[in-house]
């Protein structure tokens, strides 16, 4: 966690980032020796792929020094649809478990947005306490300024489709990642996060599987006391 907080200020530090939260297995704290720190980021409105790009040219670098698995920015949306679209146990949970480490206010904001998950989780109480507010440096402010206008907005487009075509060819060649996973990608303007086609999928079909088998022996015992 230490080494989460360190990663997630470095990486509040780059233009149009707005908030940082610790997502995956540590933010469950069942992360063992040899886990990645996986982050949740929240951009600025139509700035995601700016900051998309400017953060993951920052990890080619960590690579240099074998410090990639700290910078694993897994899941982006931005401000202007902080809402998660895929509404069911696993989405849920990942919401209720994110720790976030930068950005108050607008973790607060997402909070709000995403309250259908007191549906399924209607004890957990989802608290920021730890979140400090992101301040901004000059280098920081400089860029933003530079590309609040026009010009922004074409470059953030073409950057969502260029990286859109590449894990599209990736996909296409059923490259897999480290873990065996196909690497696939589901992209929009306002998102950027792995195809709930794949994982997420495979992991309900086994919580459905797992939940009717659970019923069945439920039932059937009560049927054999019953008699």
């Amino acid at each position: 966690l230490k080494k989460a907080e360190q990663a997630a200020a470095l990486i509040a530090a780059f233009p149009f980032v707005k908030g940082v939260a610790v997502s995956g297995s540590l933010s469950k704290k069942f992360a063992d020796e040899d886990a990645d720190i996986d982050f949740f980021i929240i951009t600025a409105s139509n700035r995601l792929w700016i900051a998309r790009t400017f953060l993951h040219i920052f990890k080619k670098v960590t690579f240099l020094f074998r410090m990639e698995d700290f910078f694993c920015m897994n899941y982006f949306i931005d401000e202007a649809e902080p809402g998660i679209l895929e509404k069911n146990i696993y989405t849920a949970t990942e919401v209720a478990t994110i720790m976030p480490i930068r950005g108050n206010d607008i973790f607060e904001m997402f909070y709000k947005v995403n309250a259908w998950t007191k549906k399924i989780f209607p004890n957990k109480y989802m608290h920021i306490s730890s979140a400090r507010e992101i301040k901004k440096t000059w280098i920081r402010s400089i860029t933003e300024k530079i590309l609040d206008n026009k010009m922004g907005n074409e470059l953030d487009t073409f950057l969502m489709k260029l990286t859109a075509r590449s894990w599209n060819s990736k996909t296409r060649n059923n490259k897999k990642n480290s873990k065996g996973i196909l690497m696939s990608m589901h992209t929009s303007k306002h998102f950027s996060k792995p195809n709930p086609a794949n994982f997420q999928k495979k992991l309900l079909q086994r919580y459905e599987k797992s939940l009717a088998e659970i019923l069945d022996q439920y039932e059937r015992s009560s049927r054999i006391k019953n008699k």
